[in-house]
């Protein structure tokens, strides 16, 4: 393969063509041509909470912000046709997430909940939705300490399962609703003759699959192996119920050990998931836990004690003695997100009012810029940290209508036909040159890729080359048969070769071990390959990218981050110069974006362009 390298480019786009058109500004320094088959979240949103903000869960649960992700069930609110908008519970979820970087403050309520906002970032209040802070210049609705928040309950993060709570839930769940035991069947006889001996036996049947499969896999990671079964067929009377069981005396024995009480926080908050996935309701109105054992009632009243519940015994889940929490709503949803059950068929909040405010106390610039985040989701607003909040802008940003934007990832209507057309342009005026996809929406994201294929066909019809810049990995695979290796390329995005480093920055892009090894599929039948080394999030992880991956890609596009305070302090010049001295020593081709070329020596060769071409 022959690298020619080009230096500068002449715009090569056409009059009238939008759906191939030449990408302005620093986009262009990544191709001449680009096309966007989707589109969807722009990134560019200021309505955000830092990462540590606590969600609300529809399953009962909260998870940080930071950790969210698109797809996840969470807690909305809707219109009840009145003035008061919003004021009804439902499940939603999330569509889309952003993140980015700015001026923090801090908004406390009296009863001591807090989060940490952007000042654009809008609230539900007494008096309707109020941004954090006023515009430095015109006007909107903006918090005073005369305002009221409005709340769903507190907050607090649920702890992951740890082993204890793991022998906790099953010892609840077991002993709540399951059956074990030895019976002794000596005389009795099968219809051989022999007799039926003594039998080990262990059940757990429930009409709900979520609590049967947790249990499950708990008892698997204990090395305790069940068997799967149907135990009773569903009637119009009756659900149908699964089951799991084992006849092995050694597991019996194994199962009946684990059911021993443990003096420990953590084995209790398990006792408590699993006796109200056992024998637990939750209405509207109470959240009960019934069973006509002593024993078990007292040990599931200890363990309420343990975590500062109040709750009183109360006889109208005859013929059982129930346990009913009090405290209402905040109550139970505490007792949700501390516990954690499985079933969250038993979380019912869908439809409930919400009526609780609770005044402010102090909006507080922190002085410095912090990472945020913000999620869209289908009814517009979340619960986090308790209090409702409101999405971001970014469909209006982007002139796009709520159910397009939403869908992460949406087809461009009509946008095949209109490729073709501006294709055929380009064809007549005998423009081959690469096109690229994608500046908007990566085409192999996990949403929609309909239009991707038939895209890169189009391309190939009219004689225009093609590259592909992904963060989806190996989805890319899908099409390596339409890749040419003397017309096309394949190209990804790499901050770190780290997952977890990569989990936390780029949420929802295929890993970098994934990312890897589509660039080796590819560069092995041929294709030029190249890796944008773009946001620069730590320099020593670009440079390790360079000697880690340079025998399977042609080319680096290097460029820097701007907006980062974890990158403020950076040397950006001490990093140019290391990383050309990297590139020279391996004899790697790369272009240095504008952001960093005031760092270049004084006539250093940087061609904006490497292409190639076969002999």
């Amino acid at each position: 393969m022959e690298l020619v390298t080009i230096t500068e480019t002449k715009s090569v786009g056409l009059p009238g063509c939008s759906y191939i058109y030449a990408p302005a500004g620093q986009a262009g320094e990544y191709a001449p041509l680009a096309a966007n088959p989707y589109r969807g979240c722009g990134h560019a949103c200021s309505y955000c909470l830092t990462g540590e903000t606590l969600i609300q869960m529809s399953d009962g649960s909260t998870k940080q912000i930071a950790d969210i992700c698109v797809g996840d069930s969470i807690i909305g609110i809707v219109s009840n046709g009145g003035r008061s908008w919003g004021t009804r519970i439902t499940t939603t979820v999330v569509l889309a997430k952003v993140e980015s970087v700015k001026a923090a403050y801090r908004v406390t309520l009296e009863d001591g909940t807090s989060a940490v906002c952007s000042g654009d970032h809008r609230w539900l209040t007494d008096r309707g939705w109020k941004h954090t802070t006023p515009l430095t210049s015109g006007q909107r609705p903006f918090l005073t300490t005369n305002n009221s928040i409005r709340k769903l309950g507190t907050a607090m993060l649920t702890p992951p399962e740890s082993e204890s709570y793991r022998l906790g839930y099953i010892a609840g769940m077991i002993e709540g609703d399951g059956s074990i035991g030895i019976y002794d069947y000596s005389q009795k006889r099968r219809p051989s003759g022999k007799t039926m001996g003594v039998q080990h036996r262990f059940r757990l049947a429930l009409k709900d699959a979520i609590g049967l499969t947790r249990t499950k896999r708990y008892l698997d990671s204990l090395d305790v192996e069940t068997t799967d079964f149907e135990f009773t067929k569903e009637t119009a009377t009756r659900a149908a119920m699964s089951a799991i069981g084992t006849c092995s005396p050694a597991r019996v024995a194994r199962i009946t050990a684990l059911l021993i009480p443990i003096e420990d926080s953590e084995w209790k908050r398990g006792w408590l998931a699993g006796i109200f996935d056992a024998e637990g309701s939750h209405g509207k109105e109470a959240l009960m836990i019934a069973n006509n054992d002593e024993r078990i009632l007292t040990m599931t009243e200890d363990a309420l004690k343990s975590f500062g519940f109040e709750f009183v015994r109360d006889d109208t889940a005859h013929p059982k003695q129930g346990i009913r929490i009090l405290g209402g709503r905040p109550e139970h949803l505490r007792f949700w997100q501390l516990c954690n059950p499985a079933i969250i068929r038993k979380f019912d909040m869908d439809g409930s009012a919400i009526s609780e405010s609770v005044r402010i106390t102090s909006i507080e610039p922190l002085g410095v810029d912090l990472p945020m985040f913000d999620i869209m989701t289908g009814t517009e607003n979340f619960i986090a940290n308790g209090m409702i909040s409101h999405n971001c802008y970014v469909p209006l940003v982007l002139k796009m209508k709520r159910p397009e934007f939403d869908a992460g990832a949406v087809a461009r209507p009509n946008f095949l036909d209109h490729l073709r057309k501006d294709a055929l342009k380009y064809y007549d005026a005998k423009i081959h040159e690469q096109v690229m996809l994608s500046f908007t929406t990566d085409v192999y994201s996990p949403f929609d890729r309909s239009l991707t294929r038939p895209t890169l066909m189009i391309l190939r019809e009219y004689g225009l080359g093609f590259c592909v810049l992904t963060k989806g990995g190996t989805r890319a695979l899908e099409d390596i048969d339409l890749y040419r290796p003397d017309r096309d390329a394949f190209a990804s995005t790499l901050t770190s070769l780290d997952d977890s480093f990569s989990l936390k920055w780029e949420r929802g892009a295929a890993l970098p071990s994934n990312r890897l090894d589509a660039l080796k599929a590819f560069h092995k039948i041929g294709i030029f390959t190249w890796v944008s080394l773009e946001p620069t999030l730590d320099c020593e992880s670009s440079l390790k990218i360079i000697k880690q991956t340079h025998e399977f890609v042609d080319l680096y596009k290097i460029g820097r981050v701007n907006y980062l305070p974890m990158t403020k302090t950076t040397d950006w010049k001490s990093y140019t110069e290391r990383i050309v001295e990297l590139c020279a020593k391996l004899g790697v081709a790369h272009y240095v974006k504008r952001d960093l070329q005031c760092f270049l020596p004084t006539g250093y060769y940087n061609p904006i362009r490497v292409k190639q071409n076969h002999a």
